[in-house]
């Protein structure tokens, strides 16, 4: 088998897990710990409000747990409900839009790869790797995807950061 039937596979039963921790979260799932999603708000089919593309013209966390409704999951993607500030807003995400997946309770974060081979072409050109972005994104710190004591301070540390602990959601 070569390593790109490899890295597919890889890349769909990922996506496979994430639909199903998703599921977890609907109106009639067992209810679960918050997650935060990373979403890459260019990747094309991201449905998003204006003003939160013009916030986050990359890449944005989506917390999802207390703070989600009408969340209804298809095959190519989903669509939910979220609270953002004082309202709420209706979002549209491909699966394959979705770079990571972050459990801070659980203490477990995923890094999702892409369905596309448009990673292998960016870096072949020399662009910066995506892989490295979502690590630091997510607060991992080494190969093996272990977060280090200071992951959170040095995200924290970085300007124009847009890692948000999900202690800042949780209800007091």
């Amino acid at each position: 088998m070569s390593q790109a039937v490899i890295k597919s596979l890889f890349a769909q039963r990922s996506r496979d897990f994430l639909r199903d921790v998703l599921s977890r979260y609907t109106d009639e799932g067992p209810k679960a710990p918050d997650i935060l999603l990373v979403v890459k708000t260019t990747h094309l089919g991201v449905v998003l409000p204006d003003y939160l593309k013009e916030e986050y013209p990359e890449a944005i966390h989506l917390v999802f747990g207390g703070y989600s409704e009408n969340l209804m999951l298809g095959d190519a993607g989903f669509d939910v409900t979220l609270s953002f500030g004082d309202g709420y807003e209706d979002l549209s995400i491909p699966f394959d839009a979705i770079e990571g997946l972050v459990c801070q309770e659980e203490g477990f974060a995923l890094q999702l790869p892409s369905l596309t081979d448009d990673d292998d072409e960016d870096a072949a050109a020399g662009a910066p790797d995506a892989d490295a972005d979502a690590d630091a994104e997510a607060g991992l710190d080494d190969e093996n995807g272990n977060a280090g004591e200071g992951a959170s301070d040095a995200a924290e540390a970085a300007p124009g950061d847009n890692v948000v602990t999900l202690d800042a959601f949780r209800r007091k």
